[in-house]
């Protein structure tokens, strides 16, 4: 019909392509208004009842180790706090205590059957929260909480809720348990490390802090490059990138030519990345793939010898404990006279400020003069800590700031 009204036969034929193509993924108009109802309730629940509608999405993906991660950031983001599990206050899935914080679920503790989880909700209904872990072991159903499910709930942190014990005992206790209720035997506290890795071997991620809490700093200002975004740096440049993270895992393998490379995988908060190893770079590198090890690896782009591919050329690895402290000079606050104002900002800086403290770093501040558009300069004879926690305060504040790296000032 378009032809006979005179259209242009080409542009008929554009068009009706263009259309077949359409076709091939778009949506009638009842399937779009279906969607669109839903995309309304979702933003409704989101926005009026955050918690409970990201519990709900992480008990969605409870078995989804990775969409779990991002979701988890997600609820970082929204400043809605996710617990580890508790005898006490979780349930089978995710859920929200009365606190409104998110508490992670029994039955998202690997090894926990379904069983046993149920009989424990069971009796806390019907007769009340635990009182300790022998009110527990005495009112469980043992037949289906066996020792392997005292061991995970405890190592998860899942007893973590009584008072006066800790999590290192309870191996030792329940070896010795019996009707007498023994005294708690005496313990030594586990370094960090231990206790979290028991999270994310039973939880599947750190719940109660990160291994690399402590380098956040040098991760997340002294690195140009996370693990998500390995591999897809702009390798025409002639710049240096660096990487830090968690040895996860280390291997030395065989080439079919005979000769040994090396693959060392670490993780950051972002993700993994696998570095790998090969010639020279294994000889002078290979020795830092010890897993549990938090290495900084500074690395750069070259052509090949006799081709023009690029080849990612390691150039230094450090230990991180050995970097900690070197990287950062100090932090600059760009604050207006209303936050100068803000008792809020003067208490958290305050909590950090450390005049004769020999970790801590130079601060300075811009004053901006809105009002006559100006700048002002200050630096402070005060120094200051600089952490995670300063800088989520400092977010959460609204306060606008800049990291200065070593070299950078003046």
């Amino acid at each position: 019909g378009g032809k006979s009204n005179g259209y242009d036969e080409k542009v008929l034929e554009k068009i009706w392509g263009d259309w077949e193509k359409f076709a091939s993924y778009a949506f009638n108009k009842s399937h779009a208004t279906c969607y669109s109802w839903v995309a309304f309730q979702t933003a409704y629940l989101k926005a009026n009842y955050p918690a409970e509608y990201m519990a709900a999405v992480l008990s969605r993906n409870l078995n989804d180790v990775a969409k779990l991660t991002k979701f988890m950031d997600e609820c970082k983001a929204m400043k809605i706090r996710v617990k580890g599990p508790d005898v006490n206050e979780s349930h089978a899935k995710f859920s929200v205590n009365k606190a409104g914080e998110i508490r992670f679920g029994l039955a998202g503790i690997k090894g926990m059957g379904l069983n046993a989880v149920q009989s424990i909700l069971d009796e806390r209904e019907a007769h009340g929260e635990y009182k300790s872990i022998y009110d527990f072991a005495e009112r469980v159903n043992l037949s289906t909480c066996n020792r392997k499910v005292f061991d995970n709930l405890a190592l998860s942190g899942a007893f973590d809720c009584f008072e006066g014990v800790h999590r290192e005992i309870f191996k030792a206790a329940m070896e010795t348990l019996d009707m007498s209720r023994p005294e708690m035997p005496h313990f030594q506290e586990w370094p960090d490390i231990e206790r979290l890795n028991y999270e994310k071997e039973l939880v599947g991620m750190y719940l109660s802090a990160h291994p690399l809490d402590k380098y956040y700093m040098e991760l997340n200002f002294g690195c140009n490059v996370q693990a998500k975004d390995f591999g897809m740096e702009d390798m025409a440049t002639e710049k240096d990138f660096t990487i830090g993270g968690l040895v996860i895992e280390s291997k030395t393998l065989t080439s079919r030519t005979g000769s040994q490379f090396g693959v060392i995988k670490i993780e950051d908060y972002s993700g993994s990345a696998e570095l790998k190893l090969f010639g020279q770079d294994f000889v002078n590198f290979i020795r830092y793939g010890i897993v549990g090890s938090a290495i900084m690896v500074t690395y750069c782009y070259k052509k090949g010898r006799y081709n023009d591919k690029m080849y990612r050329t390691i150039k230094d690895v450090q230990l991180m404990e050995n970097v900690q402290g070197s990287v950062i000079e100090g932090i600059k606050l760009n604050v207006t006279e209303s936050d100068m104002e803000n008792e809020s900002l003067s208490a958290v800086l305050d909590d950090y400020i450390r005049t004769n403290d020999s970790e801590a770093k130079m601060l300075f501040m811009t004053l901006q003069n809105k009002q006559h558009n100006r700048s002002i300069p200050m630096s402070s004879s005060d120094r200051i800590i600089l952490n995670k926690e300063l800088i989520m305060d400092l977010e959460e504040l609204g306060v606008d700031y800049e990291v200065v790296r070593k070299g950078s000032v003046g």
